[in-house]
């Protein structure tokens, strides 16, 4: 073998080691993201089954069974429990691939000037997602295909209102931008940001394990990890979280106290008014960025972006967690 072959032999080997080597860290961070996404879907089915074995022992402990049958006593439930399963397993993350959290969640000061423009661009990307969704489940509905989409209560009292805000606009901001802006979305930059951006977003969308709320939250999974990466800190896409989640709230108690067709309809027709119009300022505002902004930071791998992808979804307990996304979606279809 003649030294030209000899080198074409030796590049060839190291080629597929780097391969299998970053297959490899990929199906490692994959089995402890998907460790920490089904915890998401156990713990609450333990809790449960512990409070209702609880109240069915000591029914003179009423308060328990109204934590399930009262509006705000539930409420209250899951703001406990959304805080828990969407922090302490996600722990498992970093702690197992040896990387420190702060490295993973990017809690400083977002780049000079990028906040707002980042903030407002995605508010509107939000108001475009939730249109895009909502098409896709009109025209489903047209064929007899309907997907159940879980309501909150109403409030009654500023105290309520408070309380469902909390629990809808703050709660979720905070703990599901922690877990998936925060700690997915840290643990997969290593292999590409582009790549890190669609998979924790497709992650995001599975785990709502809903058809009607899949496909708006991979969008907006998209534009906040993007945010994210953009202004270097995940305050940016609590923002954008919280201000859609709360403007959510706030048209749904309008719309309830009000009552009436034409002043909902005029309602929503203002909010993604505005939203457009926040759109394109939050655009205007990145104009200067250069092309550059725009892309992805490119770093080199031997594996495609397809081939990482297939890797991170082929791993076992991820496509576990995927059938039981897939089976729990399913049971919430209703043909008509």
């Amino acid at each position: 073998m003649n030294n030209f072959s000899q080198l074409g032999f030796e590049n060839s080997h190291y080629e597929h080691t780097l391969r299998i080597r970053e297959k490899a860290e990929i199906r490692k961070v994959a089995k402890y993201i998907a460790i920490a996404y089904l915890l998401t879907i156990v713990i609450p089915e333990v809790l449960t089954y512990f409070i209702l074995d609880l109240a069915s022992a000591y029914s003179s402990l009423k308060v328990i069974t109204k934590i399930f049958t009262d509006p705000m006593l539930s409420l209250v439930y899951q703001i406990v429990l959304s805080a828990v399963i969407f922090t302490l397993p996600f722990l498992v993350v970093p702690m197992r691939l040896g990387l420190r959290l702060r490295d993973l969640v990017l809690v400083k000061r977002p780049k000079k000037g990028l906040i707002l423009p980042l903030v407002l661009m995605g508010l509107g990307f939000c108001a475009f997602a939730n249109l895009a969704a909502n098409t896709i489940t009109d025209i489903l509905g047209g064929f007899g295909i309907e997907m159940y989409n879980p309501t909150y209560a109403t409030s009654k009292t500023p105290f309520e209102f408070i309380l469902i805000f909390i629990a809808v606009g703050i709660t979720p901001a905070i703990v599901e931008e922690f877990a998936f802006r925060g700690v997915v979305l840290g643990a997969l930059r290593r292999f590409g940001d582009g790549f890190a951006i669609l998979v924790s977003s497709l992650v995001f969308g599975i785990m709502h394990r809903n058809f009607a709320q899949m496909p708006f939250a991979f969008l907006v999974g998209i534009i906040m990890a993007f945010a994210v990466i953009k202004s270097g800190s995940i305050i940016t896409s609590v923002l954008i979280h919280l201000l859609n989640n709360g403007i959510s709230v706030i048209i749904s108690t309008a719309t309830e106290i009000m009552g009436n067709d034409m002043a909902v309809t005029v309602i929503y027709a203002l909010y993604f008014a505005v939203c457009l119009i926040f759109f394109f300022m939050g655009l205007g505002l990145l104009s200067g960025q250069g092309k550059e902004f725009w892309q992805p930071n490119r770093t080199e791998h031997t594996l495609t972006t397809r081939q990482r992808v297939n890797c991170f979804f082929s791993q076992p307990i991820m496509i576990l967690n995927l059938v039981l996304s897939l089976l729990t979606a399913l049971t919430l279809i209703i043909i008509v």
